[in-house]
């Protein structure tokens, strides 16, 4: 995705999981905090704007999202996500590019 987009930032994002889904929307978890301060810091599910200009926070996602959760995909069902702790899969349906726009 990098390597087609230049990819905005949010203030104080210290890493950013991207993935590509199949209509082409990009989506991202991405980690924000002090740099100083992991342990501190917090990560929220976002789609990137149409335009590619800035990052939206998904609908229906939870604001926070734990650490150990990890954005590792996306399909025609939506984002996958694996929780690093128990390896355990999961999905979070999203909306196709069409349907949030």
């Amino acid at each position: 995705v990098r390597d087609r987009i230049a990819l905005p930032t949010i203030e104080s994002q210290q890493r950013a999981h991207l993935v590509s889904s199949p209509d082409g929307a990009v989506y991202a978890m991405l980690v924000a905090g002090d740099e100083k301060r992991p342990e501190q810091w917090t990560q929220g599910l976002y789609r990137l704007a149409a335009d590619g200009s800035s990052w939206a926070p998904l609908e229906h996602a939870p604001g926070r999202v734990p650490t150990q959760m990890a954005l590792v995909g996306a399909d025609e069902q939506g984002l996958v996500l694996v929780d690093q702790k128990s390896l355990i899969l999961c999905r979070l349906p999203v909306a196709s590019r069409a349907e949030a726009e």
